[in-house]
């Protein structure tokens, strides 16, 4: 079952925001705030019953001190006395637990990779319980995740994004685009922790491949 992605209101957040254990908020500006499917799709699928979605825009929030109230870190305010930055935000039990830039729809590549951001970070918690809080002790690492890594326990298809029932030619064309989208040079001009993660994707995308090939008997 796919998530809904709720418009959520100041006056309603705190009762949203522990709705379930984690809960994913697009924060933009506005209504035209991007909300894209691809950041959550698989989301319920990983962690059942766990996953809530919501989008916000950041002018509704009119009460002084609201934010610092209700975007808080381990830590303390995630932006002491002043308004977070557009982002993708990661609550657990109604903390901020992380962040990942804001993308549009069409970014693609840009989706999976806040997509794999959100799936690490709630493993994260699920496995360790850890407050883990050294992301936001830096103020660069609010501009952006400090380590972006491929999702875990995907099988070659999921990896590809294409159907085990799919036919040979839709799955080399979905290796190909697959290999294309992640592409290291894609992110060459961008932090360290894209590269990296473009870098794993990508090695992770060519072992999928070969498994399904060598199944299939194909060859690129």
């Amino acid at each position: 079952m796919a998530l809904s992605i709720d418009a959520v209101l100041p006056s309603r957040f705190p009762t949203w925001v522990r709705k379930r254990p984690f809960m994913v908020l697009f924060l933009g500006d506005g209504p035209s705030t991007p909300r894209p499917r691809l950041v959550v799709d698989g989301l319920e699928n990983l962690f059942p019953e766990q996953v809530g979605a919501g989008w916000m825009a950041r002018d509704a929030v009119k009460r002084p001190g609201w934010w610092d109230q209700h975007f808080r870190t381990e830590l303390g305010p995630f932006r002491q006395g002043g308004d977070p930055p557009p982002g993708v935000y990661l609550f657990h039990l109604a903390w901020v637990a992380g962040q990942a830039p804001l993308v549009s729809a069409a970014d693609r590549g840009a989706a999976l990779r806040a997509r794999a951001y959100l799936v690490e970070r709630i493993r994260l918690k699920n496995s360790t319980g850890a407050d883990d809080t050294e992301w936001v002790r830096s103020g660069a690492s609010r501009a952006a995740p400090q380590r972006l890594a491929a999702p875990r326990d995907e099988g070659p298809y999921e990896i590809l994004e294409v159907s085990p029932d799919a036919d040979d030619a839709t799955v080399k064309r979905a290796y190909r685009t697959a290999l294309k989208l992640n592409h290291p040079d894609r992110v060459a001009h961008l932090s360290r922790h894209l590269q990296e993660f473009a870098q794993e994707r990508t090695q992770l995308i060519v072992a999928a491949w070969e498994l399904v090939a060598r199944e299939r008997g194909l060859r690129d």
